[in-house]
């Protein structure tokens, strides 16, 4: 009875992905208010009321797709420390999140950026790079804010434009380049006297 539980789970799962992705992929084309349902189904392959068994409609899916991408965020970054002087394990769990989400990462980030989830991953990440900057010893607590909108600001443009420009350079390249530039950059400003 078990596996049987698993298979399903694994089928709806699959299936709720679909959904997602054609959904985002029409957001690449046209405006969330245009999208429709039967639009969704025919890019997802899928009956309209596979859809329905699953979302009471389009902005439904919006909520669900925003609310996992949030999670698998902050589910990566939880008990991370963002280390000014050693960053290779934050930018490590980036790496893995944007490869574990690559479709829907590429298409969101090529997309027009929806304060939806745009806003609030950058709120996330702002707090999270404040909570390690305020925590460390050597950082001056006067120059913590302006460090925070700089690493955060960096961090989020840099994907963007990775992701805007055809992922040219490899992920993991691109993401050890980005940190090497964010903490050589930052550690000089932050702890000089």
């Amino acid at each position: 009875m078990e596996e049987k539980h698993k298979k399903i789970d694994r089928r709806v799962i699959k299936t709720k992905k679909a959904i997602r992705n054609a959904f985002v992929k029409l957001m690449v084309e046209k405006e969330v208010e245009k999208i429709t349902i039967k639009e969704i189904a025919e890019t997802a392959d899928v009956d309209r009321k596979t859809i329905y068994n699953y979302y009471t409609g389009v902005y439904d899916i919006w909520d669900d797709l925003e609310n996992e991408l949030l999670s698998d965020f902050e589910k990566a970054t939880h008990d991370l420390k963002f280390d000014v002087e050693h960053p290779l394990a934050v930018f490590e769990a980036l790496t893995q999140l944007i490869s574990d989400n690559m479709e829907v990462y590429t298409l969101l980030m090529r997309i027009k950026p929806d304060p939806r989830i745009s806003g609030k991953l950058y709120s996330y990440l702002r707090a999270k790079v404040s909570e390690t900057i305020n925590t460390s010893k050597r950082i001056k607590l006067e120059r913590a804010h302006l460090a925070t909108e700089f690493v955060t600001g960096a961090l989020f443009c840099s994907y963007q434009y990775w992701f805007q420009t055809g992922q040219k350079e490899p992920l993991e390249e691109f993401t050890k380049n980005l940190g090497d530039m964010i903490v050589n950059g930052v550690s000089a400003y932050l702890i000089r006297e």
